[in-house]
């Protein structure tokens, strides 16, 4: 027998931390891809752009990144730590039968188990410190409280498990007890096929760690009967499925009170827990199945996608305020066509002339400037950058910029903005408040509303979701849609119970602009024009020379679309959430229609409005050039620079060939936009034949600049307002206030 001592890379080998790790990335796919999800949200890679990296580095609770924050976190962290050591366990330990010889056996595996969630702990101290560095510019101080918090909630957790789920569990004669046993063992297969593979691992295991700071030899279990062992394992694998049970009962205690604000926590801890079900499910799964759960889990998924589809499954979203119960609206290319019939286009026509009518009366001049209103989407960025646009530009000319505007048109989280500013306005008029100039006023809608969205889709929209609302005297179901629009009540004070009707009058008599919201049809492309008022006019693809037979349409009139299911008790927070469904973020609404009508942000057809601006002036371009001076078209965006450089699509590979041509096409689809609206501006140049003026207002001069979410951080609040004296936009707002006090 040698007594030559094993070499470095043979003592490595054969240590139980190595060992554990190779099994992982040989045996552990599922449970590796749930890590690397978690460290591309951390590290801004994956869905960056929607906020989700926010929610991570700086989480907020009660509406505020602080110490409980952290804490929270961690403790949700230490939840999937752990998740992951039982899920780790059931799966690896008959292959170590020297385990089950050592006392608090299940805490020693976690210790050699604990390399990747220790890892992963460093990387996310490293974000969290990188981010509040380099974006909050917190203090040491504060950073490290943090940090401390974190490890604080994380190990709090890990310790509290290992007491009380696993004291029952530190030698072989010790056992969890028939009680439990009963209830949970539906989630713990026993029968001999764990045998075959018992101690498949043994002979490759040297050295383990029996603390943080002291490691000792394996100890031989031969002479210990393989029942035995297994029986102890089998006692473990009952408290995992205790554990899991207890992760879930958590979940669905957070869904239920998630309106509790104590209760909601960091949507990033929640993610957390959602994670350390999925994980844990998986090793349930893997004591029934072994080598077939991947293939399970693939079949259970494909189950789960049919049963969404059905009651009480089913995923609808839906527009508060509508009928869901009566009659659906036809859905057909014969319905479409007789909403654009040609007497309800004249019909309209007059009715809107009657309004512009009442806009003239209320101008100073004989001849008035005429302001088009245009957003661009962008989320919370744009939300606020075109309130601080438009609330400074209507300051600056004394409230002259709100009275001479006609038409509020765009995407997303401008007209989110463009709406509460114009709603501060009617106020003002009506006496409510005494000024909307007020700075403060910027404060609430600046407040996130991505947290609760993302809590309320990992607590309830994954499941089944069983809380339900009434509004307007209909029930509806409580998913992300509704947390989103709670939260944005919740935050600016208004909108409560006002409905799209509601905004008929004021608009008629001209006291405020009128809007008109655009979301996409996702059946077959057409917008949906949403608005106080009828517009029929706007569906129609001009020229319109009279006759509905020599044009064709490319809109559908809300309105009369859905005149039977109560759509003029159509919520007014729906219509701008359906006019910003973020993809994945906020969801696809469905309304009462046959085949149902889905919904996706009004950005996909015209991200500015500019072209919706450009039908409605062709439409009443004779009116225009009889009662005004020229038109000015005060253009806000915030959805990327003016100008972006050219990208180099880099060296052509296989993988390339094949992900290039849709990339392209995403990279360049604003760009496809803006010529389109460049085409239009010159057309409109041969036809209206007077003054248009075009201003611009630029938030952005590099990609990426703020995120595109619900979300932004102090740092970029502060940022928007101050590119208000960017010198273009000062330019901007200096030539409004020429041309206007010209009016």
């Amino acid at each position: 027998m040698s007594n030559t001592k094993p070499g470095f890379f043979e003592r490595t080998f054969r240590f139980f931390p190595f060992q554990l790790l190779l099994l992982h990335f040989k045996k552990s796919q599922i449970q590796l891809f749930l890590w690397l999800i978690l460290v591309a949200f951390v590290s801004g890679k994956l869905a960056q752009k929607y906020g989700v990296y926010y929610l991570f580095v700086s989480p907020e609770y009660l509406d505020k990144t602080e110490l409980w924050s952290y804490i929270l976190m961690g403790m949700s962290f230490g939840l999937f730590t752990m998740a992951f050591h039982i899920s780790s366990y059931v799966r690896y330990s008959f292959r170590f039968p020297f385990i089950a010889t050592l006392s608090r056996a299940f805490y020693k595996f976690s210790l050699n188990n604990s390399l990747i969630p220790a890892l992963f702990a460093a990387y996310y101290i490293y974000a969290l410190v990188d981010f509040h560095i380099r974006v909050t510019g917190k203090s040491w101080i504060d950073i490290s409280f943090f940090v401390l918090g974190f490890l604080l909630g994380a190990v709090f957790i890990i310790s509290l498990t290992l007491t009380y789920f696993f004291t029952a569990n530190r030698n072989l004669v010790q056992g969890l007890g028939e009680k439990l046993d009963k209830p949970l063992k539906f989630l713990v297969k026993k029968n001999k096929r764990d045998i075959p593979i018992f101690g498949i691992e043994a002979g490759k295991t040297r050295t383990y760690m029996r603390s943080l700071f002291q490691f000792a030899l394996v100890r031989k279990s031969d002479h210990y009967k393989t029942e035995t062992l297994i029986q102890t394992f089998q006692q473990h694998h009952r408290n995992a499925a205790f554990y899991t049970v207890a992760i879930i009962v958590l979940l669905i205690v957070l869904s239920i009170y998630q309106e509790v604000p104590r209760l909601m926590i960091p949507a990033g801890s929640t993610i957390f827990i959602l994670a350390s079900i999925y994980m844990l499910l998986t090793a349930a799964l893997f004591t029934w199945f072994k080598g077939w759960t991947t293939s399970v889990m693939i079949l259970l998924l494909i189950g789960l996608n049919f049963l969404t589809g059905t009651f009480p499954f089913n995923r609808t979203n839906f527009a508060y305020g509508l009928d869901y119960k009566t009659e659906p609206a036809p859905f057909t290319y014969e319905h479409l066509d007789s909403l654009t019939q040609f007497d309800y286009l004249i019909e309209d026509k007059q009715h809107m002339l009657q309004i512009l009518g009442n806009w003239k009366a209320k101008q100073s001049a004989r001849k008035p400037k005429l302001v088009f209103i245009n957003t661009s989407g962008g989320g919370l960025r744009s939300a606020l950058w075109t309130f601080d646009v438009l609330q400074y530009a209507d300051s600056l000319t004394h409230g002259k910029m709100m009275d001479a505007a006609q038409l509020i048109t765009g995407s997303s989280g401008g007209m989110v903005g463009a709406a509460y500013y114009r709603e501060l306005v009617g106020q003002r008029n009506q006496g409510q408040i005494k000024s909307s100039f007020d700075d403060s006023l910027r404060y609430p809608l600046a407040r996130d509303l991505l947290n609760p969205v993302a809590f309320s889709f990992a607590t309830n929209d994954l499941f089944i979701k069983f809380r339900t609302f009434e509004d307007a005297g209909f029930k509806y179901t409580k998913d992300r849609g509704y947390a989103w629009e709670s939260k944005l009540i919740e935050n600016t004070g208004v909108w409560r119970q006002t409905r799209i009707s509601d905004y008929a009058e004021p608009e008629f008599k001209a006291e405020i602009p009128l809007m008109i919201l655009a979301p996409s049809i996702v059946n077959e492309g057409r917008r949906l024009l949403i608005s106080a008022q009828p517009t029929s006019y706007l569906s129609v693809v001009y020229p319109f020379t009279g006759d509905r037979s020599n044009s064709s349409y490319d809109g559908v009139e809300f309105k009369r679309m859905f005149e039977d299911q109560s759509g003029d008790s159509l919520k007014f927070t729906s219509a701008l959430r359906m006019s910003a469904s973020f993809p994945y973020i906020t969801p696809l609404v469905s309304l009462p229609s046959d085949p149902p009508m889905r919904l996706i942000d009004a950005g996909v057809r015209d991200n500015s409005g500019f072209e919706l601006s450009v039908r409605f002036l062709y439409c009443f371009k004779e009116w225009i050039r009889e009662n005004t001076s020229g038109v000015v078209f005060l253009q806000v965006h915030a959805d990327r620079p003016r100008m972006i450089p050219i990208q180099d699509p880099g060296p052509d590979r296989a993988l390339k060939d094949i992900s290039l041509p849709i990339a392209g096409v995403f990279n360049s689809f604003i760009n496809m936009q803006d010529f389109q609206n460049e085409y239009l501006r010159e057309l409109m140049n041969e036809w209206l034949d007077m003054p248009v003026d075009f201003l611009n207002f630029e938030l952005m001069e590099k990609s990426n600049e703020f995120s595109l979410s619900w979300h932004l951080t102090e740092k970029e609040k502060s940022r928007i307002y101050s590119s208000i004296y960017n010198p273009t936009n000062w330019e901007s707002f200096n030539e409004l206030k020429r041309i206007l006090e010209e009016n």
